[in-house]
């Protein structure tokens, strides 16, 4: 054992005094007197015994450390990783003192893109307000009071603020000059564009688009013997018009009427009818169907148009809507006495519709009942079915519909009453109202003068008092018709590979997190946990675009049947329209297309969950600040676009997604037991968001209408924090200037930023009464309240307005 300790020494070392105690013990007594080697025996024994002591601390602590803190704050602060070099080796210490590791000072990103996002950050907050008082306040203070809500909107958000931006970044590309080679689709783009910009031309032609559009379906009854008018009711046919409206203008108006997904096969379509939507102000995005849930609202609710029809509360606005409907057809020509006789009976035509919906909806027992065309016209013999299906179809539709085909009747409460009305009424107050629907649509389409009427009624009915500034309208309504050739320049210009796929690998971290969450759900029984993760694994994702965009010819093919001209804007939305009613209708005979992008392209700024496909679609314009930041540290990205994608993915298992299997199939996968604790924890989120109060009006959220979008919420932040937690480098850069806030801290702030709003009282009012989800105040604190992470990483405790116990959090997945 000596001889190897002695090899091990350099000879450096053993020339030394210090190298001389580690000789054998022979040699050393040689060399020194009696005395002096008692010395130094107690020097050796005091200097084992303090090895001792300290051996026996470090053990202790070692031991007890983890029970000390184990707080983000306490990791950053103590067990920061040491500098490489910062403690030697075994063979470098000799010689050396021991180095004990201290606090680094924090590792700052110091990027152009890191200095932005912090100065943001900052900007945003008001660090005087408590963040365990109202954390919505704390996180967006600074941004809510920078903002003045513009006169052509009820709210001002970071959506928003992002979507005009983005049409920015469209008007330029679409402004460009074309390059060689580019897709065919493009100069459809700019067509539609330039049409739409082009009030010299829009204007000149003043009303008679529409009034030949009128003329060419028999003419509209209130305009008399005027352009559009001269409407006989000798050759009115109430099939040959409502098919008309339909299949070429996309227009329901008495009935909906149209093709859908089969509920019980998801595979095939089926005919459908049901009560329609009533008038609403236009949106002209097109109305997506329910198999879509969105992050954030694109149109009004399905029930706003029955309710302006029906509410005492919205009689100033039902007025202003029976208004609207007599100076337009003033404006197009009618007589003053006549016109408001005929508008006011197609008012309370459409009034008495509306009523039927509502007593539909309140019948419990009113459910959906599958017929063949045949016993229908047996049951509504008032309308010719076969003729009106003949009419209404696309020839592509092959064999024809038959009377043995089957259609499913949503609502046969809502058929019964419309058929018993349309035996009373006159075939003039039906043709005045079902006209009507298409003047009300096509209206913002044409000159100033006509446009002006629309706004004087959407100021009534709004509260917006100005028009969006036309190219910003004129992009939107492009990137609306058009949403895959202008996708494709948006992302050939701003979308890069390397955030597709660093986005779809946090869909993965996502999934696992989730897959990780179903094991802990105490109301959720074992073998339905199997068939929650089966349906997890096989949901698709689309991250960005679809894998077609970026092929010339497809992309292409993606538009051939619409037929864009450059001098008539009208003409352009009719095709759009007619384009929307042919595809829609053509799908009957078709296999269900289980593809994830239906009529929103890639330059949006939203992300949806689609039902029946099982799928998520996270589009290309989503992706960039506050949501994503290209290399930025992970907190801020699992904060943002991290909480989005679990939101979505959550969708899967809300209140209609867990009525759908991992097919996309209807069906009832879950035990009696699981169904009942999921009742009772989404009810517990229900009773939460009711009681919250919007301040702008001192009314309250509904609970009910907001129930699913408010488990996407919950369940999304808590995907993005375990997958953020699970997957987070050892070492993370920290943003200059927000030192003082801790990884975990700063996670809970980016998500919070995201949802930065302001709102008019008017928008309030729309907000709680037909919004599907919360407002941006309450989906930053309805989730923070519930979640003891955050009560954690902010140091909330009983007492404060954003902390609620473990017993009285509100949880669906967790």
């Amino acid at each position: 054992m000596a001889d190897s300790t002695v090899n091990s020494v350099n000879a450096d070392e053993r020339t030394s005094p210090r190298a001389e105690l580690t000789l054998t013990e022979d040699e050393t007594v040689t060399k020194f007197p009696r005395k002096r080697l008692l010395v130094a025996v107690a020097v050796l024994s005091i200097a084992v015994l303090l090895a001792v002591c300290v051996l026996l601390l470090v053990l202790l602590l070692t031991k007890q450390g983890p029970n000390i803190c184990d707080t983000e704050q306490c990791k950053q602060s103590v067990l920061y990783p040491t500098k490489p070099g910062l403690i030697k080796s075994s063979t470098e210490q000799t010689n050396q003192p021991v180095v004990l590791p201290t606090k680094p000072s924090p590792i700052i990103c110091d990027t152009e893109q890191c200095n932005q996002s912090a100065s943001n950050i900052l900007r945003n907050m008001d660090k005087t307000q408590d963040p365990c008082h109202n954390f919505f306040e704390y996180a967006c203070g600074g941004w809510n009071q920078r903002q003045v809500i513009p006169n052509n909107t009820l709210e001002v958000t970071r959506f928003s603020e992002l979507d005009d931006d983005l049409k920015g970044k469209l008007k330029e590309l679409i402004e460009r000059k074309p390059l060689l080679n580019e897709p065919e689709s493009f100069d459809k783009v700019r067509k539609f564009y330039n049409a739409c910009l082009d009030l010299d031309t829009i204007n000149g032609l003043g009303a008679r688009p529409l009034t030949d559009t009128l003329q060419s379906l028999g003419g509209w009854p209130v305009l008399g013997s005027n352009p559009g008018g001269s409407w006989s009711q000798y050759s009115y046919n109430f099939e040959s018009l409502w098919a008309t409206l339909r299949s070429q203008y996309n227009i329901d108006a008495v009935i909906s009427t149209g093709v859908q997904i089969d509920l019980e096969n998801t595979r095939n379509y089926i005919l459908q009818i049901d009560f329609p939507e009533f008038t609403v102000p236009l949106q002209f995005r097109a109305n997506r169907q329910k198999r879509l849930a969105s992050l954030v609202p694109e149109s009004f609710s399905k029930d706003f148009g029955r309710h302006l029809l029906l509410l005492d509360e919205l009689e100033d606005k039902r007025a202003a809507y029976l208004q609207y409907m007599i100076d337009i057809a003033v404006a197009l020509g009618g007589d003053q006495s006549e016109v408001a006789r005929d508008m006011n009976d197609a008012f309370e035509f459409e009034k008495t519709l509306a009523q039927h919906a509502e007593d539909a909806i309140s019948d419990d027992s009113d459910l959906p009942v599958t017929k063949t065309l045949s016993n229908l016209q047996i049951i509504y013999s008032e309308v010719n079915w076969a003729s009106l299906f003949r009419l209404l179809m696309p020839s592509s539709v092959y064999p024809p519909v038959s009377s043995y085909d089957n259609i499913l009747v949503m609502s046969p409460s809502y058929l019964r009453s419309v058929a018993g009305l349309l035996r009373t009424k006159g075939h003039r107050v039906v043709a005045n109202y079902m006209i009507w629907r298409l003047v009300n649509k096509m209206v913002p389409f044409l000159g100033e003068e006509y446009v002006a009427i629309h706004q004087k009624y959407l100021k009534a009915i709004l509260g917006i008092s100005a028009a969006p500034d036309r190219w910003k309208l004129c992009t939107e309504q492009v990137n609306t018709v058009l949403p895959f050739a202008t996708g494709r320049m948006y992302v050939d210009e701003y979308f890069s590979t390397d955030t597709k796929t660093k986005t779809e690998e946090m869909v993965g971290q996502l999934r696992r997190a989730l897959r990780a969450m179903f094991g802990s759900v105490r109301w959720l029984s074992y073998s339905d946990r199997t068939k929650a993760r089966q349906k997890l694994d096989a949901m698709g994702v689309s991250v960005g675009y679809p894998d077609w965009l970026k092929v010339n010819y497809l992309l292409d093919a993606q538009s051939a049947d619409l037929v864009v001209t450059t001098n008539s804007y009208f003409t352009n939305v009719v095709n759009y329209g007619r384009r929307v009613a042919q595809t829609q209708l053509g799908r009957l005979r078709l296999p269900v297309d289980k593809s994830l992008w239906d009529d929103s392209g890639p330059a949006v700024i939203n992300a949806h969950y689609s039902l029946f496909e099982n799928g998520i679609v996270i589009p290309a314009g989503i992706l960039q600040p506050p949501f994503y930041h290209a290399n930025m540290p992970w907190y801020s990205n699992f904060g943002g676009v991290g909480v989005v994608l679990g939101h979505e993915i959550t969708h899967g298992f809300d209140s209609t997604g867990r009525l759908v299997d991992q097919h996309g199939n209807i069906e009832n996968w879950w035990s009696y037991s699981s169904i009942s604790g999921f009742i009772d924890a989404a009810r517990c989120l229900v009773n939460q968001y009711s009681g919250f109060v919007m301040p702008e009006n001192g009314k309250r959220v509904d609970g009910q209408l907001t129930e699913a979008e408010n488990i996407a919420d919950n369940g999304g932040l808590r995907e993005a924090y375990k997958a953020y937690k699970t997957n987070r480098p050892s070492v993370q850069e920290q943003l200059p200037g927000l030192e003082d806030l801790t990884n975990d801290q700063l996670f809970f702030l980016s998500y919070s930023q995201v949802w930065c709003s302001v709102v008019t009282r008017e928008g309030a009012d729309w907000m709680v009464k037909y919004g599907v989800h919360s407002p941006g105040r309450f989906r930053v604190i309805g989730p923070l309240q519930n979640n003891e992470n955050f009560h954690s990483a902010f140091g909330c405790q009983s007492g404060n307005y954003m902390y609620k116990s473990q017993y009285s959090t509100c949880k669906v997945w967790y």
